[in-house]
């Protein structure tokens, strides 16, 4: 997905946060972030998606700032307070398993609301209501049907996640993949950027105890072709089934990269003007 200029109050936005939250006393280095960052924006090929210009552009702040993870307590907040609901979100799993439901489709309605934990856009969502009100939230139906399909017993399955916090939730859809006999392989990213997740988020919400975990090589939000690691690139042309889970994974890979399913909410009016639905609104599609 190509970048828009509306995209652009974003990156600045995203750049002061994090100068802020680096250096919260430091309104000289605030000042330099945001000079630094109009400059390059100015100079900015709009033709590459928004994550792969996040890559860089938040190389050169994190340098002007002197800290590579400027949302290290974000993340943190957000890690404790998944594992302190996820024993209560396993528990409406396992009723929906009880009462004939669909486990599968309620552990994957659960991580798409994980998404909303995202410190990359301005508007700000309610996670945790949204846990309660959004049982029925909107899919792509006929793309649930087929991935529901194609996790079978065998399957591999590749699952490129997004966000801190967000993984715990993605914790309960890997398992029920491999209660399914999938062979699912989760990727994080290979540094720090934004609130995404890292190996050290896999570690510490479990994921690295439930199946094998890669990182991108990149610090990026997003899985950008071309620039990820070969081991991660592999494990993408040797899937049977590819879950692309948030924004940035979906405005790297879409029209890229095809058979991928995506799983994610529209944050922001660019995307959600992109498929013309309301901002928020729960999305899941195979392209």
């Amino acid at each position: 997905m190509f970048t828009s200029l509306d995209c652009l109050p974003c990156f600045m936005s995203q750049a002061i946060r994090g100068a802020r939250s680096a250096a919260p006393d430091r309104k000289d280095l605030h000042a330099e972030v945001a000079r630094e960052t109009a400059k390059f924006l100015a100079q900015a090929d709009f033709d590459r998606s928004p994550p792969d210009l996040a890559h860089e552009l938040f190389a050169r702040n994190s340098t002007i700032l002197g800290n590579h993870d400027p949302f290290l307590e974000y993340k943190r907040r957000a890690n404790a307070r998944v594992k302190e609901l996820l024993p209560e979100l396993r528990a409406m799993v396992e009723a929906d398993r009880s009462n004939g439901g669909d486990p599968l489709r309620k552990a994957l309605n659960l991580a798409i609301i994980g998404n909303y934990m995202d410190a990359g856009i301005t508007r700000v969502y309610d996670w945790e209501q949204a846990l309660a009100d959004e049982d029925a939230a909107a899919y792509g139906h006929d793309a649930y049907e087929r991935f529901q399909a194609e996790v079978q017993k065998g399957a591999r399955v590749l699952i490129l996640g997004d966000n801190a916090g967000e993984i715990g939730l993605d914790t309960l859809l890997v398992a029920e993949l491999l209660n399914l006999g999938c062979d699912v392989t989760f990727a994080v990213r290979g540094g720090p950027i934004l609130n995404d997740a890292t190996m050290d988020d896999a570690v510490e919400m479990g994921m690295t105890k439930l199946c094998r975990v890669l990182d991108s090589g990149l610090a990026a939000p997003g899985t950008i072709l071309g620039k990820i690691n070969v081991e991660l690139q592999q494990e993408l042309d040797a899937a049977d089934v590819v879950l692309s889970k948030g924004q940035g994974n979906f405005e790297a890979l879409v029209d890229r990269k095809p058979g991928v399913y995506f799983a994610f909410k529209a944050k922001c009016e660019v995307v959600a003007g992109f498929f013309g639905v309301e901002q928020g609104q729960s999305l899941f599609l195979y392209q």
